[in-house]
């Protein structure tokens, strides 16, 4: 039978399959409580059976949002990164019904994240594409009919960003600013010299280093592609004494929160903002990606 008595808490419970899926419920103190809960259960999960798009839309947007995550999970390498990018939508409609959502209430959600988090307009347009795209995935996937209250909101302008090159005269500031620091200088050094992300570097283990082929190899990177990063010999030297001593699968670089590897946040702002302006670490990567002119005392491979 599919109510039962729970014979430790002495409460009963009901359990039983539909399609695959299991309910359950418990914490009854009688068996006719157990059973009408049970009916109504069972109710339900014939009307989302025959009507799925008027399940969905009783749905709150936390439980949409939860369902996107999980489908995230298992078709996407970076899902990770939308469980923050969620949680903020989430945070602004928390349990509202999805079929009460409206243009309008998307908009405030904009305006909310713009003045909550003080992000400019491209961020902004990644929070309504990623809107659009959880009520385009229950479409696709049957789950909800009709018109997603987002697809009506225009993207905001955004001028055309500008490249920020990384200059010889700013190295020169920079070096020995970074050189009195023993945490970041190796993730600077590095950084120069291959272009690599962050991510790589503090990913970066001994295995991956061969000092013979004068080679890194970094996988699973932002593209979801694994490749060969060639060394210059005064990289090469400089990451020999990191290596040395070290097990194949230990870190190459010290083992630090990557917050902390955020040049701005690390060092004095006067000493450090002094003729380097918007520096961040993702611009050593555009000096060797956009090929400008090679730092001197440097050499690229």
């Amino acid at each position: 039978m599919p109510i039962r008595l729970d014979p430790r808490t002495k409460k009963w419970f009901f359990r039983f399959t539909r399609k695959g899926k299991s309910y359950f419920c418990g914490g009854y103190r009688v068996a006719a409580q157990a059973k009408e809960a049970e009916r109504q259960a069972r109710d339900r999960a014939a009307q989302i059976g025959l009507y799925p798009e008027q399940a969905i839309r009783d749905l709150t947007f936390r439980e949409v949002g939860n369902e996107f995550l999980e489908n995230s999970k298992k078709h996407k390498r970076t899902w990770k990164n939308n469980v923050c990018h969620v949680a903020i939508p989430v945070q602004f409609f928390k349990d509202k019904s999805i079929r009460t959502i409206t243009a309008q209430n998307v908009e405030a959600c904009l305006h909310w994240i713009k003045s909550e988090r003080r992000v400019g307009d491209v961020t902004l347009n990644h929070y309504l594409a990623l809107t659009k795209s959880i009520f385009n995935w229950f479409r696709k996937a049957n789950k909800y009919r009709g018109d997603s209250p987002a697809c009506d909101l225009p993207m905001k302008q955004v001028p055309r960003g500008r490249v920020r090159f990384f200059y010889p005269y700013e190295e020169k500031i920079l070096t020995p600013i970074l050189a009195r620091d023993t945490v970041l200088w190796p993730y600077y050094v590095v950084a120069l010299l291959t272009g690599m992300r962050l991510g790589e570097i503090m990913n970066l283990r001994v295995a991956d280093v061969s000092i013979t082929a004068r080679r890194l190899f970094t996988a699973h990177s932002k593209t979801g592609r694994s490749r060969y990063v060639p060394l210059s010999e005064v990289l090469v030297r400089f990451l020999e004494p990191l290596i040395s001593g070290k097990k194949p699968d230990e870190l190459v670089m010290p083992n630090v929160c990557r917050w902390c590897i955020k040049f701005h946040r690390k060092f004095n702002p006067n000493e450090f903002y002094a003729g380097v302006a918007q520096l961040v670490e993702h611009l050593f990567r555009k000096q060797v990606v956009v090929g400008s002119s090679p730092i001197p005392g440097f050499c690229f491979w």
